[in-house]
Parts: structure tokens; C-alpha cells; sequence
């Protein structure tokens, strides 16, 4: 996840994916009806890494089909 500092020519990175990515629900939300889901926004996962959710097993194991990012 990378993130803008304001004006300055910066960019502050960290190695974690967030568990909520909002541009990703975004682009999910807009493809709904081709894919036959709905992605949902869970206020709990706010501020949780995609390891917090690997670990404490917070959605499905193993799916059977990817969504590619």
C-alpha cells in the first residue's frame, strides 16, 4: 500500500496490504452484475492487514476461483 504525503514529492509504503482496500471495492462494486457477488465493507476489517485476515481466518479458505488485483 502506498499513500500520497500532501504536496511534497513523497510517497510513504508499507509491505502489509490492508484488508479493506476501497479502490478495490470500487472497481468490484461496478463489475456486480457481471460477476454475480457483491463485495461488502466491513467496518470491523478497517485498519486489519491481509495477514491479520490470513491468520485469524476472517473470510474463506482456499477459494476456488482468484480475484486478480
Amino acid at each position: 500500500k502506498c499513500s500520497s504525503l500532501g504536496a511534497r514529492a513523497e510517497v510513504l509504503c508499507e509491505e502489509n496490504r490492508c484488508l479493506i482496500e476501497i479502490n478495490l471495492l470500487n472497481d468490484l462494486s461496478a463489475e456486480e452484475d457481471r460477476l454475480g457477488w457483491k463485495a461488502g465493507n466491513y467496518s470491523k476489517f478497517w485498519g486489519r492487514s491481509l495477514k491479520d485476515g490470513i491468520e485469524l481466518r476472517l473470510g474463506t479458505l482456499n477459494p476456488t476461483k482468484s480475484v486478480n488485483t
